[in-house]
């Protein structure tokens, strides 16, 4: 795991989260139960970003990964449609009309996980909350014979413009626990290609 923030120049850089409580026993259970296959995750999506050696869409970073997964003998479901569901003042829940729902990337079923990836600069809350979001719905909702309950859990991954960054999720005290996986930094453009300047040469 790239748990030390040290970059490919051997420079680190110092993270601003805090460290894991070791007084946190369920959170330290769950890691200690999960860490292999989230350590095999990280390693599929570090050799995806590198293979994308000029970058790549989303749908680019999706497809690879999914078709990945599956040669390992996951079992991936793609873009499944969520319905949203509210809770009104009165305790009564219902689902929200015309057509609102979200659209869940990767659904692992059978390891109640999900995966949203994404293909931009920076992540912020909004990535977050809409992870989050389709955690809370596998969880509390209806069906309840598919709801996932405490298992429920999610990875969120960024094939960044200048990093691979990953996030892993779950529950913990009925609360959310969010863990920073991986930050690995993209080789330079110039590692990659030669540049001149030519704007000074004559006819």
């Amino acid at each position: 795991m790239s748990s030390n923030g040290e970059n490919k120049t051997g420079k680190s850089k110092k993270s601003t989260l805090p460290l894991i409580d070791e007084s946190n026993d369920l959170v330290k259970e769950h890691i200690s139960a999960s860490w292999r296959e989230i350590n095999v995750f990280e390693k599929i999506c570090k050799t995806i970003y590198e293979k994308f050696l000029f970058g790549g869409k989303e749908h680019h970073y999706q497809a690879a990964l999914e078709e990945e997964l599956r040669d390992r003998g996951y079992h991936v479901q793609q873009e499944i449609a969520r319905t949203l569901h509210y809770k009104k003042d009165n305790n009564e829940v219902i689902q929200l009309p015309h057509d609102i729902r979200g659209r869940e990337d990767l659904v692992l079923h059978r390891k109640h996980l999900i995966i949203e990836l994404k293909q931009t600069g920076k992540l912020t809350d909004k990535e977050f909350n809409q992870l989050c979001r389709y955690m809370n719905e596998r969880k509390s909702n209806p069906p309840a014979l598919n709801a996932w309950g405490s298992k429920t859990r999610g990875m969120l991954i960024n094939f960044g413009d200048s990093d691979l960054e990953m996030w892993y999720l779950f529950y913990s005290n009925d609360k959310i626990t969010r863990l920073l996986i991986c930050k690995e930094p993209r080789p330079s453009l110039n590692t990659l290609i030669d540049s001149y300047d030519a704007t000074q040469i004559m006819d």
